[in-house]
């Protein structure tokens, strides 16, 4: 296996990681902070939203009146938010590259409303604070 093959795996092992403990972190915020509670009890019923890392799989969330709920994993979102690499990923999911300067580099597709995108950004952004 070549060095870069096996910085790809890590990268994308990393990402999953990531991503679950992000959905987690979500979940347990949106009942203990009130403002991503607020994003989650406002979030369209029955809208969801998805987060995938090329080679990492992903994750589908949907807010509800008690907070953010993580579903199933093959659940396609209405919004989905696509890495255009393992590498751009990781460099988001560590830190070392906010969500706004991955949409503003096209580090990322966004498919679906822009505008249901937004919330999530937002939490993300209050989590990862």
């Amino acid at each position: 296996m070549s060095q870069k093959t096996m910085k790809i795996g890590l990268q994308q092992a990393t990402c999953a990681i990531v991503a679950e403990c992000l959905v987690r972190a979500l979940q347990y915020l949106s009942t203990a902070d009130s403002k991503i509670q607020a994003e989650a009890h406002n979030w369209p019923k029955g809208k969801t939203l998805r987060l995938e890392v090329p080679g990492a799989g992903g994750v589908t969330v949907t807010g509800t009146p008690w907070g953010f709920r993580k579903l199933d994993k093959e659940t396609p979102g209405d919004v989905t938010i696509r890495f255009k690499s393992p590498s751009d990923a990781f460099r988001v999911f560590t830190g070392q590259l906010s969500v706004a300067q991955a949409y503003a580099q096209h580090k990322f597709v966004l498919r679906g409303d822009m505008a249901l995108a937004m919330p999530f950004v937002r939490c993300v952004d209050i989590t990862e604070g």
